[in-house]
């Protein structure tokens, strides 16, 4: 698997965040599906340190998971992308909006009982 986040200037309402994972091959047939590619970006909730929920502070183990469920982001867009270079690729990229994973921010909002 390979992953990567981006921001990007295309909306004028917000700033846009993205977040691609890729699953790749040398065979004919593609091992992996676009569950499996979500579900590889949300397992890294596993990663994600709980004290960080409150004031984000960037983590390259987490921030597929943070990105993806960051409470100020109300748009989300996917696409999936099958094609062979030297490898056989398969490729969901998802655009957030507004962005997450902003440092000093919250990923969501808790309760404290």
């Amino acid at each position: 698997m390979e992953f990567s986040i981006n921001r990007l200037n295309i909306s004028e309402r917000f700033d846009v965040g993205q977040s691609y994972v890729m699953h790749y091959n040398d065979g004919d047939v593609i091992t992996s599906n676009i569950t499996a590619l979500v579900n590889y970006m949300y397992a890294h909730v596993k990663d994600m340190d709980s004290t960080k929920v409150c004031k984000n502070k960037f983590d390259p183990r987490s921030y597929l998971y943070t990105n993806m469920v960051w409470a100020k982001s109300y748009r989300i867009g996917c696409g999936s992308l099958l094609y062979r270079t030297d490898l056989l690729k398969l490729t969901l990229y998802c655009l957030y909006g507004p962005k997450g994973n902003i440092p000093g921010k919250p990923v969501y909002q808790t309760l404290h009982t």
